[in-house]
């Protein structure tokens, strides 16, 4: 069980990181056809 608890904390932490390049991707992106 303290695996799976580590796992979902390490999948978290990598959720907030894409999440956070992919808003940064968006705006280019929006920006670029603007």
């Amino acid at each position: 069980m303290q695996g799976l608890s580590i796992d979902k904390i390490k999948v978290g932490d990598k959720t907030s990181v894409v999440k956070t390049i992919g808003e940064s991707d968006k705006l280019e992106i929006d920006m670029l056809p603007l």
